[in-house]
């Protein structure tokens, strides 16, 4: 299971950001519920790029500044990297950070 939307700033140093598009997944849900559980072994979600949805989550650098998505030209997709997701939606008023416990 992986988590896809919410707010999620890049990682310090990362250039060439992929913004995810993320009405992609609000088109083909048949609920307006968030966050929701989406089985992604059945099209279209097992089919949008780890690229552009996961891009921002893990990189690789090779040098000061030189920082990209690990998954940069990858032909992987949603279905090969989990069986599920939870979709938190686009960016707005949705933080996936962690918050400090009071």
């Amino acid at each position: 299971m992986i988590p896809v939307g919410g707010r999620l700033d890049p990682p310090h140093g990362v250039t060439g950001d992929i913004a995810p598009d993320y009405q992609k997944f609000d088109r083909a849900l048949k609920t307006q519920a968030r966050p929701v559980l989406v089985p992604l072994h059945r099209p279209p979600f097992r089919d949008f790029t780890t690229e552009e949805f996961l891009g921002r989550t893990l990189t690789t650098c090779r040098g000061p500044g030189r920082c990209v998505s690990a998954f940069k030209g990858s032909t992987l997709t949603l279905g090969h990297m989990a069986d599920a997701c939870v979709y938190f939606g686009g960016s707005a008023g949705v933080d996936t950070k962690a918050k400090p416990a009071r």
